[in-house]
């Protein structure tokens, strides 16, 4: 059964063989439409284009049921880095059935995407198949590489560890493979830093006695949230100890904003073949602001706010209470596996102040990493009045101990 795209979105056309006894697919020789194309050279990214795949599997019957003999697939695509043309093939072919066991994989023996393979588990048998052959094989599978009987075995491999040059090539990759793995990009998802606030109402008003003055009111709870989230990298310096640097963007009223760099590392916890769990650790530097919105002020171009001397060019000018604090945090937590690729993770962490600035926050609105006009009025300035419940204060009544971050890391992909 031939079949091509019946709409212009369809990804493959190709060919269909099936048994007229058992109905059962025999084999499928199949390719991506030009569409298909386009779409897989856009999700790739990177330096090259492909300008050809193609699949082929083929089904085998033994005894009375249909199994997986082979799958081949070839690519041919343009390297614009390289300024030249490649050609790979990849292969799989079956070369022994227990069709007896029913035991799961263990985490530690499945394939992920990053595994590479040089090697053949089991010497392969070109006569497995031969008396069952439904369907004339293509030139193509007829000169399969397996097919050559290479003369390489994990045994051959571990007498010639400096003369073969597979060997050679698997311990490299295998190498680099271990190194990208701690190469990896750091999403936090959520990093809500607990601030407790002593009052439960403050009071602020300011006057520069040049034309600029403001007074308001705010409530509080107890313990509030201050929202957060994060992209940062980390890379491998020894063993299981990485150092990392993160920046953090906060959202909603009450908001968490700043960097983080610093080392942390990990301890298996799981047995070596199940789903690693590790106990993370880390010691890091923070600059941390922890503000909360007073007002969003508008500001028109033919009066522009100009607080301390600062002139505030953007429409509008958001006003914030709070803190900016340097600290050491130290952390510990746990991490999983979700595949080779991906961890997720959780970590409780703790500060320790180093020096603090605290006030009211003026700051120009717009994009996130814009450049913008920013400025502190000190909460000990002599313009400025705080009182909480009543009370006059020279300080902002926030105090914030530790954070709880939830995130994935997702191992960098790079390309050669």
């Amino acid at each position: 059964i031939r079949f091509t795209p019946a709409k212009s979105s369809a990804d493959y056309q190709g060919t269909l063989y099936i048994d007229t006894e058992t109905f059962a697919i025999v084999k499928a020789d199949y390719q991506y439409s030009e569409k298909g194309l386009n779409r897989e050279n856009i999700s790739r990214g990177g330096h090259t284009e492909l300008s050809e795949r193609i699949f082929r599997i083929n089904y085998q019957p033994l005894g009375n049921k249909w199994y997986i003999q082979s799958i081949w697939q070839q690519a041919k695509a343009y390297d614009d880095k390289a300024k030249d043309s490649v050609r790979y093939k990849t292969e799989y072919a079956v070369t022994r059935l227990d069709t007896n066991q029913r035991e799961k994989f263990e985490y530690g023996d499945q394939i992920q995407w990053d595994e590479v393979f040089l090697l053949k588990n089991d010497a392969y048998s070109a006569d497995f198949w031969k008396d069952y052959t439904i369907v004339v094989p293509t030139e193509a599978e007829s000169n399969l590489l397996i097919e050559k009987q290479t003369k390489i075995t994990p045994t051959t491999l571990e007498s010639n560890k400096d003369t073969s040059t597979v060997a050679q090539i698997n311990n490299k990759t295998d190498k680099y493979r271990k190194k990208r793995r701690f190469s990896n990009l750091i999403y936090t998802l959520a990093s809500p830093y607990f601030v407790q606030v002593a009052a439960s109402n403050l009071s602020l008003a300011y006057n520069d006695g040049k034309g600029f003055e403001f007074q308001e009111n705010l409530s509080f709870n107890p313990i509030q949230l201050a929202n957060s989230f994060g992209l940062g990298a980390e890379y491998r310096i020894y063993r299981n100890i990485t150092a990392s640097y993160q920046g953090f963007v906060g959202f909603g009223r009450l908001k968490a904003i700043g960097i983080e760099a610093g080392l942390q590392g990990r301890i298996l916890l799981s047995s070596p073949k199940k789903r690693p769990l590790y106990l993370t650790w880390g010691a890091h530097y923070m600059n941390l602001a922890v503000l909360r919105t007073i007002k969003i002020i508008d500001n028109p171009a033919d009066k522009r706010l100009v607080v301390n001397e600062t002139t505030f060019e953007r429409k509008t000018v958001r006003m914030d209470v709070g803190k900016q604090q340097d600290i050491i945090k130290g952390a510990l937590g746990i991490e999983v596996d979700f595949n080779h690729a991906t961890s997720f993770f959780a970590n409780v962490g703790y500060f320790v102040p180093l020096s603090m600035r605290e006030g009211i926050y003026f700051q120009d609105r717009g994009f996130v990493f814009a450049r913008k006009q920013r400025r502190w009025i000190d909460a000990n300035d002599s313009k400025l009045t705080i009182q909480a419940d009543g009370s006059r204060l020279t300080s902002v009544p926030f105090k914030t101990n530790f954070t709880v971050q939830i995130g994935i890391r997702g191992s960098l992909k790079f390309r050669r």
